[in-house]
């Protein structure tokens, strides 16, 4: 996931290295920063294409970063459920089309395939 050709920031709430498998930073692109929700972001929101909310820690925690993040593209949760993040969709940087329940019923693009 390149942006523009420039790195993209990915935001996980578990240490880069405790996860397996994921690209190598750098030269695939990605920068990997942790943050868990704590009082400081660990890079500028401005930078992160990739946003994966921090697990259990309440909908104000999950959303904070939200409005600067102008060039987000992905916003994953780690739980089967998106209500603490779906009111603030609107908060998503102008680059991203957050989901949202309205916006899942928009007819895929021609080169998807269904089920």
């Amino acid at each position: 996931m390149r942006c523009e050709d420039t790195a993209a920031d990915v935001w996980l709430p578990i240490p880069a290295d405790e996860i397996e498998d994921l690209p190598e930073p750098g030269g695939s692109g990605l920068n990997y920063r942790f943050w868990d929700g704590g009082p400081e972001f660990p890079a500028d929101p401005a930078h992160c294409a990739f946003y994966v909310v921090p697990y259990m820690k309440g909908s104000e925690i999950a959303v904070r970063p939200l409005a600067a993040m102008t060039s987000v593209r992905v916003v994953q949760t780690l739980s089967a459920g998106i209500d603490h993040v779906t009111p603030a969709s609107d908060r998503c940087g102008p680059a991203s089309p957050c989901a949202t329940p309205r916006a899942s019923t928009r007819p895929a693009p021609p080169n998807s395939r269904s089920p």
